[in-house]
């Protein structure tokens, strides 16, 4: 009964837009130059530094990378932070990641339902998220399909999704519920609509079913797109592609519609309202009459929802691919005007547009959650709209520090990469140059590294660039000891004041660097070798003829004996000899390794994340596989898109 849904599937975006008020009465918004937000547009961003000057950028791109971490001697320096603990500080947590700021996770969400005093939101992947009236926190559903709609009324909450699911929450937890036996078509169902507890309608691509004293019973039979909305266990309304029933609860008759489809709503008892295109029609006790249409007919309304008061909806244009600029707006509609309450625009050029949102919760008191793609939450207060700071762009680069600081490099349009410095309470913006590359390692807040090309180094207040030629990878082995390696087997090493070339011994491009000391340094790419303090020598038990395309090192921190190594294939080094290691099952191009200890190594194979247990692994519930992994077991991150995870202990 208190759920709203868009039709359209998701489909996670990921970046960020400028944004401008769209005027109803217009075709054309207003104030809209540039996709690109300034500084102050961005929550939580400031500036920071002045511009290290032009670098070299007609390199090639880096292809992977080493997991980056300030320490620089790769041992843990201490355990993990424990995830119910960043659990009780809003965090949310699963599979021992969490996501880094309050209220932020990166799956993309479809439907919620509220209570007045709690939201409950469900997406991609099996997500189920919770909302208690101060914090959200991730529940368990027992399920990685992805979850298409849920609802809640007297307390009780059904929430429905791919292949058939159905789940119900029974004393805060979800449990599987057994469906129709027949008649569900492709096996999805798109929405559940709980009209009293004990009286449970779902839709699905086959008809319309009841779930009544335990029992589920078929009321409307046909193949099509129905939806379902009600006011009471004796007031259900149906809506399918040709014709409307209204159940009161002892029988089902048919209604007559003025159009094919539409989308359900309101809390009006007898009296729902459809969305058909850019208008809003409402049940006058005999048909359905007009209500109210946007003027700009380039606007399609996506879902409403109502809460005792105004009617709020939902309406969208344009998207990639069309060629008409990208608008979304929230209206409230009290019955004779439509304000326009939220809205954002894209230009069609834009390369990022903030995720589509999906859904409105209405809360008691006049609050509201909009959520949407790539976990995008939006709180309105009754007053502002808030949203948790994400990263302005999406995140290439990670760089812990000891002291607590974080440094990013991130995508932005151009395309182009941007620096931002996190300092334990905001991203402060770092100018690093337009490079379209680029790598980032260090020491302290003082001893900063970038690669863009060639090396540029911050000492805590200027740049200073090093025309040293062209690399791929720089790696942090301390202060004074620094390691840069590119095309052709170059490799030059940093001593404190200057660079000097190494003889690799290798004619094969090496592209990323790990170490755990000055004297266990590892080189991959075209082939692997190794620094013992003295020289570089190739990879013991790994054949130096053979193209490796290594992309991604990283050792555990539990000492020399535990690195590895994916690229064309996956390796392991034991101490003594590098050895194969079989991927997950139908997943040959594995490009990114990271691991805190022998029981916490990650791999990333396309979109899909995955977690080493035994001799096998796991995948887990990630809509899409970090871009990006840095540090160590105290302080590791991974970054997905626009926001940033925290490793932490279970």
């Amino acid at each position: 009964m208190n759920r709203t849904m868009a039709w359209v599937a998701a489909v996670a975006v990921a970046g960020c837009g400028g944004s401008s008020t769209l005027d109803v009465d217009s075709t054309t918004p207003v104030g809209v130059e540039d996709d690109r937000p300034e500084t102050d547009d961005v929550p939580g961003v400031g500036d920071d530094g002045p511009d290290p000057g032009d670098a070299d950028d007609s390199g090639d791109e880096g292809s992977g990378g080493s997991d980056n971490s300030g320490s620089g001697d790769g041992n843990v320096e201490a355990a993990a932070p424990r995830c119910a603990d960043l659990s009780a500080q809003g965090l949310l947590c699963h599979d021992s990641w969490c996501w880094e700021l309050e209220g932020q996770q990166g799956n993309s969400l479809s439907a919620s339902a509220s209570s007045g005093t709690e939201v409950w939101a469900v997406g991609a992947v099996g997500t189920l998220l919770h909302w208690d009236g101060t914090r959200w926190s991730r529940e368990e559903s027992g399920t990685r399909v992805a979850l298409t709609d849920v609802d809640e009324a007297g307390g009780e909450v059904w929430a429905v999704g791919g292949g058939g699911v159905i789940l119900r929450r029974t004393a805060g937890r979800w449990s599987a519920v057994t469906g129709p036996d027949s008649g569900l078509g492709s096996g999805d169902i798109s929405q559940v609509e709980v009209s009293a507890p004990g009286n449970v309608w779902i839709a699905t691509a086959g008809g319309v079913a009841r779930h009544h004293e335990g029992t589920w019973s078929w009321m409307v039979r046909g193949e099509g797109r129905y939806d379902v909305w009600s006011s009471g266990p004796d007031d259900v309304w149906i809506l399918g592609e040709k014709t409307g029933h209204h159940w009161d609860g002892a029988a089902l008759r048919e209604v007559e519609a003025p159009f094919v489809g539409g989308r359900l709503g309101g809390s009006e008892r007898g009296r729902p309202y459809v969305a058909v295109a850019n208008a809003l029609y409402q049940w006058n006790g005999s048909a359905f009459e007009e209500r109210f249409a946007i003027a700009n007919d380039s606007f399609s309304i996506d879902f409403l929802a109502q809460r005792g008061g105004d009617l709020w909806v939902f309406a969208s244009r344009g998207g990639v691919g069309t060629g008409v600029d990208e608008g979304r707006m929230l209206l409230r509609w009290d019955g004779k005007e439509a304000r326009v309450a939220w809205s954002e625009m894209f230009l069609t050029t834009s390369l990022h547009a903030a995720g589509m949102p999906r859904s409105l919760a209405l809360l008691d008191g006049g609050g509201a959650f909009l959520l949407g793609d790539a976990g995008r939450t939006l709180h309105w207060d009754g007053a502002s709209w808030s949203a948790p700071p994400r990263i302005p762009g999406t995140v290439a680069e990670l760089l812990p520090l000891d002291t607590g600081e974080l440094w990013a490099l991130t995508w932005s349009r151009g395309p182009s990469l941007g620096g931002l410095r996190w300092d334990g309470t905001a991203w402060r913006q770092v100018a690093v140059g337009g490079f379209d590359s680029g790598r980032l390692t260090g020491t302290a807040p003082d001893d900063v590294w970038v690669l863009s090309g060639r090396p540029q180094h911050w000492d805590g207040s200027a740049w200073t660039g090093y025309d040293a030629g062209f690399f791929t990878d720089l790696r942090s082995v301390s202060r004074d000891d620094v390691w840069a390696v590119g095309l052709g087997g170059r490799a030059a090493r940093w001593r404190g004041t200057g660079w000097s070339e190494v003889s690799t011994g290798t004619t094969g491009d090496l592209q990323v660097l790990w170490s755990s000391g000055t004297d266990d340094v590892w080189a991959g790419g075209a082939t692997l070798i190794h620094w013992d303090g003295a020289a570089w020598a190739p990879a013991p038990g790994l054949d130096a003829a053979e193209d490796l395309r290594i992309t991604s090192l990283s050792g555990s921190g539990s000492g020399p004996a535990d690195v590895w190594a994916a690229g064309a294939r996956l390796h392991h080094w034991d101490g003594a000899a590098w050895k194969d290691v079989a991927a997950p099952p139908g997943r040959e191009r594995c490009w990114k390794v990271w691991s805190a200890s022998p029981d916490a190594t990650y791999l990333t194979c396309g979109t899909a994340f995955f977690h080493r247990v035994g001799d096998g692994w796991r995948e887990l519930p990630f809509q899409s596989a970090p871009d990006t992994f840095a540090g160590t077991a105290a302080r590791g991150y991974a970054a997905s898109g626009d926001a940033v995870l925290r490793f932490c202990r279970e």
